[in-house]
């Protein structure tokens, strides 16, 4: 198996990719950020959230739109309606046609042509919701004043040139609980700005000039969520992140964040999910976060790090899933995945890893998903699957598998999905095991 595909396999380990069918070896789902509880009343959130019946004159409108190529869909259950402004459609009559349409929940502008002033055709949307931009090129955020009159607007997506310009503006929307500032020229100076928003749970600033130095500023209560993938995120970056009272995910793939910068995340106090794939940690900087009792997912995909730092965690440590997929984990470090009983979801995939260094597995009695895609595991490693009485989805493909190996990890009592593709296992190997695998399990060899 190729390096892209394996790194598939493996995003699936932490949640980050689509879910194929049949499943692949490993999955979760990385949570949402918790929404503000809603205040107390005696209507229905459904009712609370729907819209009046649409007027004529609102039909007319989205007729209207859609004739200047504007994408739209709904009315929704809740009423409302769902408008995309294409870089194809006809841009002055789609926006002299949206100004007053009240039943939009959801809009994106995806128009090279598009400027800050032509925002203004939004005002008073008192319904919306949802507002993106993507490749808009000629707005730079001075013109999202008008975003802050919005009352029910939660999520604001931003893919583009957006600058700092933009920072004090989506500040003032204190509904706000999503932020995402994809390929933005956003500096740490715009996004301290949104430090004191009250509902803020979720910041996504992948591929922006931010440091992380803007998560020093005081506030940022109610924050659970920051992905600062590709970005300049540094030690102060980490050090700033480390104090923030309810961060639980932290994604910080393809960064330059060093072992020396990883101490600071010790002193994380609910930090759950980490994912630092693509980055130059090593094992120093993962012993580090043998302290960060809370933490549960940790990605170290494609790094340097060769397991020995597992050797400090706490007995029994607590992760739920590990990645260490095209790391340098190897036989010496098998021995230490004994101090991770609790792990429900293991990749190894592509690790020059033997049935020797795999024979601790035996003590992961909670092993749902394993990825041996790549190793040079085979029937030792197979024997020890099958009495894993808890796993439900294993790959050995491209590994030494053979026939005698795969009827063993047949097995298994709850296993639900059994890769062998590209191992040694025959087509005769498969119909056999095929006999003695629990009812409505498949292998798939091919």
């Amino acid at each position: 198996m190729g390096a892209r595909a394996a790194g598939f396999l493996a995003l699936l380990l932490l949640g980050c990719g689509p879910k194929p069918a049949p499943p692949a070896p490993v999955t979760d789902t990385n949570p949402s950020p918790e929404r503000p509880r809603a205040v107390a009343s005696r209507e229905k959130p459904e009712e609370q959230n729907r819209l009046p019946p649409l007027t004529e004159t609102d039909r007319e409108k989205l007729q209207a739109l859609e004739h200047a190529g504007v994408t739209v869909h709904g009315p929704g259950a809740d009423g409302g309606c769902v408008v995309r402004v294409e870089r194809t459609a006809d841009l002055a009559p789609a926006l002299a046609t949206l100004k007053g349409l009240k039943c939009v929940t959801e809009v994106t502008f995806a128009s090279d042509r598009l400027t800050d002033t032509d925002l203004a055709c939004i005002a008073g949307f008192e319904h919306l919701r949802s507002f993106g931009l993507r490749d808009c090129g000629r707005v730079t955020g001075a013109g999202f004043g008008v975003l802050a009159q919005l009352p029910r607007l939660k999520w604001v997506s931003l893919v583009g040139p957006v600058t700092d310009e933009a920072g004090p503006h989506l500040g003032r929307i204190k509904t706000l609980e999503t932020v995402v500032l994809y390929r933005t020229k956003f500096t740490d100076a715009g996004l301290k700005e949104l430090a004191a928003l009250p509902a803020l749970g979720s910041v996504n600033v992948t591929a922006t000039p931010v440091t992380g130095t803007a998560f020093a500023e005081p506030g940022w209560s109610r924050l659970r969520e920051i992905d600062a993938t590709q970005t300049a995120f540094n030690a102060a970056g980490l050090e700033a992140v480390s104090a923030l009272p309810v961060l639980g995910t932290l994604t910080l793939d393809a960064t330059a964040v060093t072992d020396s910068g990883l101490k600071h995340l010790a002193r994380a106090r609910a930090l759950q999910e980490l994912s630092l794939a693509d980055t130059p940690v090593a094992d120093t900087g993962v012993a580090a976060l043998a302290g960060v009792q809370t933490l549960r997912v940790l990605n170290l995909e494609r790094t340097g790090v060769t397991g020995a730092a597992f050797a400090t965690f706490p007995v029994p440590a607590e992760l739920r899933k590990l990645n260490l997929a095209e790391t340098r984990f190897t036989d010496a470090s098998g021995s230490h995945l004994a101090r991770l009983p609790a792990l429900t979801n293991l990749s190894l995939s592509g690790c020059d890893v033997t049935d020797a260094g795999l024979a601790r597995l035996a003590d992961l009695k909670k092993l749902a998903n394993l990825d041996l895609t790549g190793t040079k595991a085979g029937d030792g490693a197979a024997e020890v699957a099958g009495t894993l009485a808890e796993l439900e989805v294993v790959s050995f493909r491209g590994t030494q598998l053979t026939d005698a190996g795969l009827k063993a990890a047949a097995h298994g009592a709850r296993l639900r999905f059994l890769y062998v593709r590209g191992s040694k296992v025959t087509k005769r190997g498969a119909v056999d095991a095929g006999k003695v695998v629990r009812e409505g399990c498949r292998i798939v060899a091919e």
